[in-house]
């Protein structure tokens, strides 16, 4: 049973998905327009949307996304898989790292060691893997943990908007600890082009991007600050919320203690508090995310009498 419920609670995601956002506009203009249209109303408007869709793709496909995942051996089978299943075919590049390699999963193993004390030298030492050797191959770059589920789609339509050449920082915003707030590292947060350049070329710096022991996401926050990289406020224009640090119902339901306290822009519960085209969440765990994939990929929604067109 208490299964059953987690995934009736993903299930509520679909509401919120960009494909439930895009089949609603094609429902919307079949119900418009079928009074007057009649069947070669109905083929235009089919055509339009065909074109609004290739229109989509081309953005997309201009949008050059690397993923690296923060990972361990003993995660390798119960989460990493999993993402490379699912979110991660959708990046342009996706990366693993760990403390040691695994060929069978393409993990790249660091020279750090691993538990939450060595967290923020694991993750400079992935930037700094990934400025070194993937620099030229990606302009927006993702950092994400092994539990986090990314709709990538969405992500790159996002980014689309901005330029890689300015040194931007994006995801879900905590306010206290650093001047300018810190990004949650298991929201997942993004690099501009510019803002990794900085980064592997002032990073080893230890003033400028200090070792905070345990706390890799304050500690890069902080090394954003000190390195001219602007924290991007990712609230939507109806100021709800893209990149999240806990699970769906979490955020739909009685929020956290650490959310309500820290979150930069007021913290609200609630699924009309989610933005209709939402990025990440934390907490989505192995075979979780297969079902995220499902509902979000794959289910169908007709809705308001829409006629399917088949």
């Amino acid at each position: 049973m208490a299964f059953k419920c987690k995934v009736f609670g993903i299930c509520l995601m679909v509401t919120v998905t960009s494909l439930a956002v895009l089949l609603s506009r094609i429902l919307q203009t079949t119900l418009t327009s079928r009074a007057s249209f009649g069947r070669s109303g109905v083929l235009a408007s089919v055509r339009g949307y065909e074109r609004q869709s290739r229109s989509m793709a081309e953005t997309l496909r201009s949008v050059r996304l690397l993923c690296w995942v923060m990972t361990m051996p003993s995660n390798f089978k119960k989460k990493a898989r999993y993402v490379r299943e699912t979110w991660g075919k959708r990046c342009d590049v996706l990366l693993f790292f760990s403390s040691v390699e695994n060929k069978a999963l393409s993990v790249i193993g660091l020279n750090v060691s691993e538990g939450r004390s060595h967290l923020t030298d694991k993750t400079y030492h992935a930037f700094r893997y990934v400025y070194k050797h993937y620099f030229n191959q990606a302009d927006w770059f993702l950092k994400a943990d092994d539990d986090t589920y990314v709709i990538v789609d969405n992500l790159k339509f996002y980014l689309s908007k901005f330029d890689k050449n300015q040194g931007l920082y994006f995801g879900a915003t905590f306010s206290r600890v650093t001047p300018q707030g810190y990004n949650s590292g298991g929201a997942g947060y993004v690099l501009s082009k510019e803002a990794l350049k900085k980064f592997g070329e002032r990073g080893s710096n230890n003033t400028a991007c200090p070792f905070e022991r345990g706390v890799e996401d304050v500690a890069m926050g902080l090394c954003m600050f000190n390195l001219g990289v602007k924290l991007v406020n990712t609230l939507d224009k109806k100021n709800k919320t893209r990149f999240h640090a806990y699970n769906p119902l979490t955020h739909m339901e009685a929020g956290d203690k650490y959310l309500n306290s820290f979150s930069a822009y007021g913290y609200r519960t609630g699924a009309m508090n989610i933005s209709d085209l939402p990025l990440t969440f934390h907490y989505i765990q192995g075979r979780n995310m297969k079902a995220m994939e499902f509902y979000l990929y794959h289910v169908r929604h007709v809705g308001d009498g829409g006629t399917v067109l088949t």
